[in-house]
Parts: C-alpha cells; sequence; structure tokens
C-alpha cells in the first residue's frame, strides 16, 4: 500500500513539473466558465452598436441582452478528443516559439471556449481578453497544421493585447505607431465593426489621401450590399480614417498605397492587428523554411522582420 502511494505521489510530481514546462499553459473551459465569460461585460460587449447588432441578427430586433442569451447557447462542452486535440495544438506552437527563444509574456493560463461560431459570422475563432474562442467543430476534425494556424493567429491577439511591448515592435513592422484611438463621429462610428480581436482604433501609419501623407487607422465597415452568403470578411471590407479629421472612412481602392504600407502576406487587413496576426503566423509556421517557403511570400520582408523580433529579448511582461 505505501509502494503504491509512493508511486502516486511521484506521478502528481512528474505531472506537475510537465505542466510548469509547458511553454503556453492551456485551460479548456466548463460549460459554465465559458458562459459566464462570452456574456461578461468587456470590451467587445461594450463596444456592440445597433450596426453590430443587426448584422449578426438580421431581421431581428436585437439588443446586447439578446446577443449574451444567443452566444451563451452556442458554448460548447470540450469532450476528451476536443482536449487533447486542443492541447497537443498549444504544445506544438508553444514549441515553435520556444524555439525561436521568444520569451513568453503570459503569466496566466490560456482559457480556451469552444462555441458553433454563430455568435460572430461563423469566424473559425476569435478573442476577447485574454480568451480565446474556436470553433468547435473545427477543433475536433481540422488537420494539424489547419488547426496550429488557427491557434498562433488567435495567440497573437491575446499576446498583443497583454504586453505593450510586444504590440509596438511587431506593429512597426509595417510602419504603424499605438495611439490614442481617434474621437469619431457619430456617423463613423455606426459603420464601424466591433471586431473582438480588436478591441481600439489605437495605432496609426502615414497613408497617401488625397494626394497628401495623412496619419490614418484602418478600419473595418459594414457593406450591406455583399450578400449574406459570401464569407464574413468580405461583408467587412477594410478603409481607413485620417486621425486628426476622422469624419469619413476612405476605401482602400483610394489609397493608393495602402497595399505598400501593409504588404501583400495577406488579404485580411480589415484592421493593422489582423495583418500582422497574419503575418505572425506565417513567421511562427515557416521560420524554418525561410528559403523553400518565406522567399516565396510577396513581402517576406515583413515575416522576417518579425522572426528577428521574436528571437530577441521582446515580450516582456510590461510594469504594472
Amino acid at each position: 500500500m505505501k509502494i503504491k502511494t509512493v508511486i502516486w505521489a511521484v506521478s502528481c510530481v512528474a505531472l506537475w513539473l510537465s505542466a510548469q514546462a509547458a511553454f503556453f499553459n492551456f485551460h479548456p473551459a466548463t460549460l459554465e466558465e465559458g458562459r459566464a465569460l462570452i456574456t461578461s461585460d468587456d470590451a467587445h460587449i461594450k463596444r456592440l452598436t445597433k450596426s453590430d447588432l443587426e448584422m449578426r441578427f438580421p431581421g431581428k430586433s436585437a439588443d446586447v441582452k439578446y446577443y449574451k442569451k444567443f452566444a451563451a447557447g452556442q458554448v460548447r462542452a470540450f469532450s476528451p478528443r476536443t482536449e487533447t486535440q486542443l492541447s497537443n495544438s498549444f504544445t506544438r506552437v508553444g514549441a515553435r516559439l520556444e524555439k525561436l527563444g521568444f520569451v513568453n509574456p503570459l503569466t496566466n493560463d490560456i482559457t480556451v471556449v469552444l462555441t458553433t461560431m454563430k455568435e460572430e459570422f461563423g469566424a473559425a475563432g476569435y478573442t476577447r481578453g485574454s480568451t480565446i474562442y474556436l470553433k468547435d467543430d473545427l477543433v475536433e476534425f481540422a488537420q494539424p497544421m489547419r488547426l496550429d494556424f488557427l491557434v498562433t493567429h488567435e495567440l497573437f491577439h491575446v499576446l498583443s493585447r497583454q504586453s505593450r511591448d510586444f504590440r509596438s515592435k511587431i506593429y512597426s513592422v509595417i510602419g504603424f505607431t499605438l495611439c490614442d484611438e481617434p474621437a469619431f463621429t457619430s456617423e463613423v462610428r455606426a459603420r464601424l465593426v466591433a471586431n473582438p480581436d480588436a478591441e481600439r482604433y489605437d495605432c496609426k501609419a502615414v497613408f497617401t489621401i488625397d494626394g497628401k501623407p495623412v496619419e490614418a487607422t484602418i478600419v473595418a465597415t459594414y457593406d450591406e450590399e455583399v450578400p449574406e452568403s459570401y464569407p464574413f470578411r468580405y461583408r467587412m471590407p477594410a478603409g481607413v480614417v485620417p486621425i486628426a479629421k476622422p469624419d469619413r472612412v476612405i476605401p482602400v481602392d483610394e489609397v493608393p498605397d495602402f497595399w505598400k504600407v501593409v504588404g501583400r502576406n495577406t488579404q485580411y487587413v480589415i484592421a493593422a492587428e489582423e495583418c500582422l496576426a497574419e503575418n505572425f503566423t506565417l513567421a511562427v509556421m515557416f521560420s524554418d523554411k525561410e528559403k523553400s517557403y518565406l522567399s516565396r511570400m510577396p513581402n517576406p520582408e515583413i515575416v522576417k522582420k518579425i522572426i528577428t523580433i521574436l528571437k530577441g529579448k521582446t515580450g516582456a511582461p510590461d510594469s504594472p
């Protein structure tokens, strides 16, 4: 009996040491936890506008209370398979970042909530605060590479939100600096998408607007003319809003140097945050294939600069 007790104690210690050694500590949310998190009055909930609710629930007189009830109903429980799938993905992604020499700024467990994603246009995933929300059936059935891409992209948003130093350095790769969110006019604000991954439009870069260099931020707007059958990202075209006078949204095709600023490694540019999340994902997933893959990208210099940052002493926790 005593030998069994010793073996059990040794096993517990081994598991504890293994957990401490993990690059990211992954916590699968229970149904109760998930529903509490998705209905919490966080930055995303507080930014939902009438337009946001109308686009999510066409034909219904939805309000925030309706959104919360609906979202809570989309939360799903983890199964042994989904928990294993996701745990393995976090381990693989963490190993890639650790190999690069990246210093992980996150001190708490990364909580993941599974949902049907009907609450957010059927997206594959999104983040709110330090919580990652992922599509339940995608986690269950996705191939490892596909799942790792998704996990890496969403991890970027959490890292960006938790460390201003990391965020500032990554944003500088495409010429963006952090700033206060502009005081959008009510007309502009009503058109903006409440993207949970980009809680604030608090960064700026120089774009050519009306033939002049102007500091502006990238925004996403709702396009009601695009059919509902289209993927959600095509229903939210990007534009830029001048920082000094944020009273209009200039479509991307009227900004001649837009793609020169953000690069063409991704078309997902509804916010600087999303553009950089995609490039960060490419950097993490293909850092060991620089010659065979990165060199063939439209703008390999963006990814290479991110790899350089990841190899440096960035990402340290900010001071309180």
